[in-house]
């Protein structure tokens, strides 16, 4: 239980640390992103055993808060490390997770200056995306 308070608590801090710049040297939120985002993805994001919140069901809001921040910290990271394997899954949660993600980052577009866009994936993902959406609907 204590574990599960302290992913939701460090997703907090990557959702904190995308209002400070890159820029801007000291940043204590985005050090201690850098400090946890593995154990972040290896809790949140396991093809076999996705994350639950403690009614036990699938915490698919945690999961997106957690990539779009990791999303706005580190785009080129994420786009060509976790959005590839959330397409490649043959888990559907992930899949889910990877579109409200997609959906999230489109409709919130770019709070601050530094923040991406959902346009910094278009040339990487174009391909995925259709695919994933092929899926769907096939």
């Amino acid at each position: 239980k204590k574990s599960e308070v302290a992913t939701v608590c460090y997703v907090d801090i990557c959702k904190a640390a995308t209002f400070v710049s890159n820029s801007e040297k000291g940043n204590s939120a985005r050090i201690i992103v850098a400090s946890v985002e593995k154990e972040l993805k290896e809790i949140l994001f396991n093809f076999n055993k996705p994350f639950k919140n403690e009614e036990g069901n699938i915490d698919e809001t945690l999961m997106v808060d957690c990539l779009v921040s990791l999303f706005m910290l580190n785009p080129d990271k994420v786009a060509n490390s976790l959005f590839n394997d959330f397409v490649e899954s043959n888990n559907a949660v992930f899949k889910r997770v990877l579109v409200k993600t997609l959906l999230r980052i489109a409709h919130e577009g770019t709070n601050l200056p530094w923040n991406p866009t959902i346009s910094d994936i278009y040339v990487s993902h174009a391909g995925n995306l259709r695919k994933l959406f092929q899926e769907f609907k096939g």
